[in-house]
């Protein structure tokens, strides 16, 4: 235990001074022990703190609410006051039945110099009587604590002190607004000072306490028109120890439960009509989180089910895509599932489909809501089926459903509208036709700024981030992921479902630049989004992480997580996307292990599937393509044709294999030039068995000799390729595998490994004790069944196997 924690804790606001409580402390300390008992909020902590750091002698403080271990604790301040001085023991009300024994015990061993002062709500078991009657305690309690005349005046109120016993305790409580409430302090409340007050100043109390803050309008919504000013300033008054320091009058959150019950108790009907009348009249002025909060705060079941529904028909949609769905969900849960109705059903089921990720729950239900003759429920639900069609590959039946959504709208005011055109935007982008999602995503950014629609701006710039990717702008789509958390962290929305399609994106950008550390951390930041929307979406995340593990050069992490995915491949459902993604890992480490026949069985295999024309079968036909050149096999040039006459990164990867395919140096300095610029080496490392060759030989091209910034880029990259990864655990000498890799001998094996070492032939026959014919006949070996035609490529060989 340190020092610090034998000193009071800080004060939320500066101390207020208390000169006759310090008196009366200072001549109760004629006895031994002092005992300050009294409930919450009269300030106790604050009045010790004060006479603590007057006391000038020996002195320790012990927080009996931090202490884990009090015989330890109570050592520690005994040995720092030695003999005399003073220990304040806060918090007795947190002896358990064990603890309070031994202190008392210990208190009674003490040596008479030492004084003790014990506070807290309650005796905490201590043997207060038995002392008393020993004549070694004396007794304080709330009235010692209590404002004096003298003190209020000096403090520059007005009224009577006796009207507001314990306002240093409400002043402090009143700051700490996430303190937890209990009976004793709310009997202390009401008896000390709601109990005095008319109806009207208790109206007005409930009145302020309805909403987070208070003010002119809100009175006026709330139906207390008649002498606004004079109401506020009556609030202000009589609760200004009880608010937060803000423009307006702010409740401490702690206060405001109680102080509309007691107003709903003293007054049920007055209470009633404040909260119907408040509810519409905010509904009307566009302020549907205000009057969410009115209603999920109400207490009354029945009458918070009925304006529930009322707020979900005006306010759903924006609560729903906006900061306040936790609003939205506290209002469903309110909502009595038998008279709810339709209303309580599409929102049931916009939850499931666009919060927590769960279509398949849905489904049935909104295929339901589709054929109401009301357009305000067949409309939204159009849209939400579009966004089940859109998570289940359907692209053609998503865009038919967004027509029949949109065609309901008769402008761009409601929130379902601009869904339904995310939605058409994103569909768009799967089927590559960005020119057409483009001025979409631009109007539902519009929209979504416009009406405050917050999670589906931040949809929008994720998808904006997404076709900046797919159009090769690395910087570009980063910006845009940097934009998208600014303003997630702005609104207050941070977390990990919030995060989770920016964190994917942009680890994946990072990867692409070999940066594997900060791919992580991003992951890092959206990981969680596992326990919000369920085991599915740790597949996206699996697959980045085991790219990452490629990168690192990490062949154990590298297996465990391609045999995690395969696993789940062949398991259940997974979206094309992250289907194609996964393709990328796989087709890598067979490429590393020399498994020929593992590449051509992932090529033919996923060639095999029905996959509609999209931008995930352009890139899974382009994996086909590389798996069978790195097995050694013609790519199918026809297909990487028809795609590389794109302008975008799938375009400009197709361009690379058939440039690797067909050894077309000059293509390929042009295309490794376009990837110095972009700093983008991915590519060219999940292809390195067929692209180090030609890479070693351009890096010495006349072309590139006035071109420093891809020279340069070119060497970092090849020395990559050849060097250990920084997670790879080099091997001790003599130490070997039991079973040589890829079919070879062990002596093929040990003559791989060796120039994985960079030894010459020479030192290859010496270290083995062969001759140099018996070397280059096993390297020849080698070279035949591993497809590897350099040294180069026979290094970077040995050390991926």
């Amino acid at each position: 235990m340190s020092d610090e924690n034998l000193n009071p804790p800080p004060p939320f606001q500066p101390d207020l001074p208390r000169p006759r409580v310090m008196a009366t402390l200072q001549a109760a300390l004629a006895r031994q022990i002092v005992a300050l008992i009294c409930p919450g909020g009269f300030g106790k902590t604050c009045a010790l703190r004060s006479f603590w750091l007057e006391w000038e002698g020996p002195k320790a403080w012990l927080d009996l609410a931090r202490a884990a271990d009090l015989l330890a604790s109570w050592g520690h301040a005994r040995s720092f006051v030695e003999d005399s001085g003073l220990i304040v023991i806060d918090g007795i009300e947190h002896l358990t039945a064990r603890d309070a024994p031994v202190l008392a015990q210990a208190l009674d061993l003490s040596p008479r110099g030492i004084r003790f002062i014990l506070s807290g709500r309650s005796a905490g078991g201590l043997p207060l009587p038995l002392w008393r009657s020993q004549n070694r305690l004396a007794s304080l309690n709330a009235h010692a604590l209590a404002l004096g005349t003298e003190e209020w005046r000096e403090l520059g109120f007005t009224g009577e002190a006796a009207d507001w016993a314990g306002w240093w305790g409400a002043r402090q409580a009143s700051v700490l607004p996430d303190a937890p409430w209990d009976s004793e302090f709310a009997a202390w409340l009401d008896q000390a000072w709601l109990a005095g007050l008319d109806d009207a100043s208790l109206a007005d109390l409930g009145c302020a306490a309805l909403l987070p803050e208070a003010n002119a309008e809100i009175f006026a919504m709330l139906g207390n028109s008649a002498q606004i000013e004079r109401s506020l300033t009556e609030v202000a008054l009589r609760a200004g120890p009880l608010c937060m320091p803000t423009g307006g009058i702010r409740l401490a959150a702690r206060y405001r439960p109680y102080l509309v019950a007691a107003w709903r108790t003293r007054s049920p009907e007055a209470w009633r009509s404040a909260v119907e009348t408040g509810t519409s009249r905010l509904l009307a002025r566009g302020h549907g989180a205000l009057a969410a909060q009115i209603v999920t705060g109400v207490g009354d079941a029945a009458l918070a089910s009925s304006l529930a529904s009322e707020v979900l028909h005006q306010a759903g949609w924006f609560l729903l895509l906006s900061r306040h769905q936790n609003l939205l969900r506290a209002l469903l849960d309110v909502m009595d599932p038998v008279s709810g109705g339709v209303e309580l059903k599409i929102f049931e089921a916009a939850w499931k489909v666009l919060v927590s990720r769960r279509p398949h729950e849905a489904e049935a239900l909104v295929d339901q809501l589709c054929k109401e003759e009301d357009s305000r429920i067949a409309g939204p639900a159009q849209a939400l089926n579009a966004s089940i069609a859109l998570q289940y590959d359907a692209f053609a039946c998503a865009l038919e459903h967004v027509a029949a959504s949109r065609a309901s709208f008769s402008d761009d005011l409601h929130p379902a509208a601009s869904l339904a055109e995310l939605i058409e935007a994103s569909t768009r982008q799967a089927l590559g036709e960005f020119d057409k999602a483009a001025p979409l995503l631009a109007h539902v950014l519009s929209c979504a700024d416009r009406d405050r629609l917050d999670h589906l701006q931040f949809e929008a710039l994720h998808r904006r981030a997404s076709a900046a990717a797919q159009a090769g702008d690395i910087d570009l789509a980063l910006r845009w992921c940097s934009e998208q958390r600014q303003r997630i962290q702005f609104a207050g929305l941070e977390s990990a479902a919030t995060l989770d399609a920016s964190a994917r994106l942009e680890a994946s950008l990072r990867l692409r630049r070999l940066d594997a550390n900060a791919a992580r951390r991003a992951l890092e930041s959206g990981q969680g989004a596992t326990e919000a929307f369920g085991h599915y979406w740790s597949f996206p995340y699996a697959t980045q992480q085991t790219i990452a593990s490629l990168v690192e050069n990490d062949a154990p992490g590298a297996r465990e997580g391609v045999a995690w995915l395969e696993a789940q491949l062949a398991e259940s459902f997974v979206c094309l996307k992250w289907k194609t993604d996964a393709l990328l890992p796989r087709i890598w480490l067979r490429s590393r292990e020399a498994d020929r026949d593992g590449l051509l069985e992932i090529a033919e295999r996923s060639a095999a599937e029905s996959w509609p024309d999209t931008i995930y079968r352009d890139r899974r036909d382009i994996y086909c393509s590389a798996a069978r050149l790195l097995a050694r096999e013609a790519p199918d040039l026809d297909r990487l044709a028809a795609i590389a006459r794109g302008e975008n990164e799938r375009a400009d990867l197709a361009r690379k294999l058939i440039a690797l395919a067909r050894e077309d140096s000059e293509a390929l300095l042009g295309l490794v030039q376009r990837s110095a610029r972009a700093r983008d080496s991915l590519d060219w490392l999940w292809l390195a068995p067929r692209a180090l060759a030609p890479l070693e030989t351009l890096l010495g091209a006349p072309a590139l000799a006035g071109d420093a910034l891809t020279r340069g880029w070119l060497r970092e990259l090849i020395q990559h390729l050849l060097s250990p990864g920084e997670g790879q655990a080099q091997p001790e000498p003599g130490l070997r595998p039991a079973q040589p890799p890829a079919g070879l001998t062990q002596k093929e094996w040990e003559v791989l490994r060796l120039i994985g070492e960079q030894l010459t032939n020479e030192q290859i026959a010496a270290r083995l004790h062969v001759s140099l014919a018996t070397v280059k006949t096993h390297i020849n070996h080698v070279y035949s069944k591993l497809a590897i035609e350099t040294r180069s490529e026979a290094v970077l060989k040995a050390r991926t196997l």
